[in-house]
């Protein structure tokens, strides 16, 4: 499908052509010239109707962009081990908190089209209110452990716990809804507002 526009319909333009006659009368020396012929018709143009899966997806996604702002690695100095546990527990603290509004807002919008696709939509929130948890977790154990810091930054996450869990590897919203369905992959791939949160 063509993109055309910023909703992704595609316009047809049908332009009417209209035709002018032109008549000449000869009679001796009297020329006479008569014209006649139709106005130009006004184009017109046809829109296709978007997908509802695809009109889903674009919603979802500019919901999705309110809250994802990259976090850039932060920078710490490894050799004090209880002021870089403090810097990455304060990552970790804002990663859990952009999750979790995300997962509020998306849980506030109305389920895509198709069975198929609103089980894949529930199984996406599941895992994004997995990831966020694991992330607050994370956070609050490296805070725990700036207070006594072990020997290296490697022995404070691996305390944690949570680097182990599937949640640690979390994707994203949108590219693991893409992975659950196919059609919503589709329609992602051709929704405006995806273009920029999660490129496929």
């Amino acid at each position: 499908m063509t993109k055309t526009d910023p909703r992704g319909r595609v316009a047809a333009a049908t332009v009417g052509l209209a035709a002018v006659l032109s008549l000449t009368a000869c009679g001796g020396d009297d020329q006479k010239t008569e014209s006649s012929g139709e106005p130009p018709a006004e184009a017109a143009t046809e829109v296709a109707p978007v997908d509802p899966v695809v009109e889903w997806a674009d919603g979802m996604c500019a919901t999705v962009a309110q809250t994802a702002t990259a976090l850039e690695p932060p920078q710490i100095d490894e050799s004090d081990v209880a002021g870089a546990l403090g810097v990455l527990s304060g990552m970790f603290a804002t990663m859990a908190d952009q999750l979790e509004q995300q997962h509020a807002d998306l849980t506030g919008l109305e389920a895509p089209p198709g069975d198929r696709e609103r089980s894949a939509y529930r199984t996406a929130l599941r895992h994004l209110d997995e990831a966020g948890r694991v992330a607050r977790r994370v956070g609050r154990s490296l805070a725990g452990s700036a207070a006594h810091p072990p020997a290296t930054i490697r022995k404070a996450f691996a305390a944690t716990g949570g680097l182990q869990v599937d949640g640690a590897d979390y994707p994203g919203f949108v590219l693991d809804l893409a992975g659950l369905s196919k059609p919503l992959m589709s329609a992602i791939r051709e929704a405006p507002s995806c273009a920029d949160v999660a490129p496929l």
